[in-house]
């Protein structure tokens, strides 16, 4: 295996020597106007990017998926600070029934928008990866219009269809109002959203986790304050909690705008600058559009879940809303790792270091599966106290057996924690593809676990009380059986060497 992949590099390099016409001695006006020289290289390289293809891959890894954790973490605090807050808004119950009716837009809608981003990035660590730095940068002005059109449509459009949306996913009429006005707010400042997910994406494709962090953390101590002060000072009610997160949104954008003009001069944008490539729009999309399909399905297959779950009755529902709060902060553990080996294999394979990115996928692995084990043994052992933090378990309320949701919550998690090893296996493997440029693939891999938890889910439900528990456990084993099957048969390898050769051929034709 190692000596194929040592093959396909060598074959690789030498169609690149031979298309800039290294062989005849002689190098066109043309190469000579995408050559960087060396010190410039390594000046941008060291200007607010880490080149990933060189060191040791596992230290690598390791001190780039670190800050993706804690600000995953950071992202979790933040979208539960307008929950928190509103909770406790004179005990309004009401105001936090109607944030929450709105969250399945919301959701489906960052689905989309970060489903595009994670495709469309892996192409700007390609380029990085070869340091092929002026494809890179107009990869870079490319994403920003294409997605700054994608955003204004999305905008107009959810704004004046806030309500019809609404009534959609059958949100009572006594809460419709209030998640209305929030999410109109919530369209209007939709481009500081992207904006800010934008630049930090782009970022840590260039191989730098640590300055979208310290952004978002910003971002999260703005937002804490802002709600407390509009809510609880100003007297305001979900409307203060929409323009809370709008303000704090747009700080955080323009930090990150303002970083990338004045600390990488990589793809600082200048006058002229912001050009659209159709021809490398045409591969963002080929990317950034599977990957938004597999984004959507695992949304899609969320909700569907829930909705069987919602049938069962308020102590289901109760108890598999906290579950799922457990959930979302092992999900944070998958997700960094998956962007962490995402940009990883980009750089690489840009670079055609296959063996270096199986090392890599490999280490990933490894990491991933000790620290799961670790997380999810603490979590087992004080599940009673965690669950705690979440809900009064001393309150004996007649209208909700608190009892009996602490006994199907322990029965989720009995379920679950286990299983959490092949979604991390499956979240590895199919990002791997992702940044390979293999997209399809990944999709392929999603779209397979989508379809068996979706249907397992239907037909253990009929069967077994907690027969729907079962249903994503056993997607996320499909997917990843499917997903290594993939890996091993090497396809991946070859998709972006074909991609090359092609694109090769026809410089050569023109010529």
């Amino acid at each position: 295996m190692e000596r194929e992949d040592w093959e396909l590099n060598q074959d690789f390099k030498q169609d690149d020597s031979q298309s800039l016409g290294k062989n005849d001695g002689a190098v066109s006006g043309d190469d000579l106007e995408n050559f960087v020289d060396s010190k410039t290289k390594d000046e941008h390289i060291k200007k607010g990017a880490v080149d990933l293809t060189t060191g040791n891959p596992a230290k690598k890894i390791i001190m780039f998926s670190l800050p993706l954790l804690l600000g995953n973490v950071f992202q979790l605090c933040y979208s539960w600070t307008d929950a928190i807050i509103l909770g406790n808004l004179k005990g309004d119950a009401l105001l936090f029934g109607a944030l929450s009716a709105s969250m399945p837009i919301i959701n489906l809608l960052l689905t989309v928008v970060l489903g595009f981003l994670a495709g469309s990035v892996v192409v700007i660590g390609q380029k990085f990866g070869a340091k092929d730095y002026t494809s890179l940068k107009r990869c870079y002005s490319t994403l920003l219009i294409a997605l700054g059109v994608i955003t204004v449509v999305i905008s107009v459009a959810g704004f004046f269809l806030s309500k019809p949306l609404l009534r959609l996913i059958n949100v009572d009429s006594s809460m419709i109002e209030y998640s209305e006005i929030y999410l109109k707010y919530y369209f209007a400042g939709l481009v500081f959203m992207v904006a800010y997910n934008c630049f930090s994406q782009v970022i840590r494709s260039l191989g730098n986790s640590t300055v979208p962090l310290v952004a978002l953390i910003v971002c999260v101590l703005l937002n804490i304050l802002l709600d407390y002060a509009l809510v609880f000072w100003v007297g305001m009610g979900i409307e203060g909690v929409a323009i809370a997160t709008m303000i704090a949104q747009f700080v955080s954008a323009l930090t990150m705008f303002i970083y990338v003009q004045t600390k990488v001069p990589l793809i600082k944008l200048k006058k002229g600058d912001l050009i659209l490539d159709k021809r490398l729009l045409k591969t963002m999309l080929s990317l950034g559009i599977p990957s938004t399909i597999q984004n959507a399905c695992a949304c899609v297959g969320y909700m569907i879940i829930n909705a069987l779950i919602n049938d069962k009755g308020d102590v289901f529902t109760t108890a598999f809303g906290l579950g799922n709060r457990i959930d979302e902060l092992l999900t944070q553990i998958l997700n960094s790792f998956g962007m962490a080996i995402t940009a990883y294999s980009a750089q690489n394979m840009g670079k055609r270091e296959i063996g270096r990115v199986k090392k890599g996928y490999f280490y990933t692995m490894t990491f991933m599966t000790v620290l799961l084990v670790f997380i999810a043994s603490l979590i087992f052992i004080f599940k009673h106290e965690i669950l705690g933090v979440f809900i009064n378990l001393d309150v004996q309320n007649s209208n909700l057996d608190i009892d009996r949701v602490v006994e199907i919550t322990s029965i989720f998690l009995n379920i679950y924690l286990p299983s959490y090893l092949l979604i991390a296996w499956m979240t590895v493997s199919s990002s791997l593809l992702r940044g390979v440029g293999a997209a399809k693939l990944a999709m392929s891999v999603n779209m397979f676990s989508f379809f068996v938890r979706t249907v397992s889910a239907f037909v253990l439900d009929e069967f077994f009380t907690y027969g729907i528990f079962f249903a994503s456990p056993i997607g996320w084993l499909a997917g990843f059986v499917w997903a290594f099957a993939i890996y091993l048969r090497g396809k991946w390898k070859e998709i972006y060497i074909d991609r090359h050769e092609r694109k090769f051929k026809k410089l050569i034709a023109k010529k």
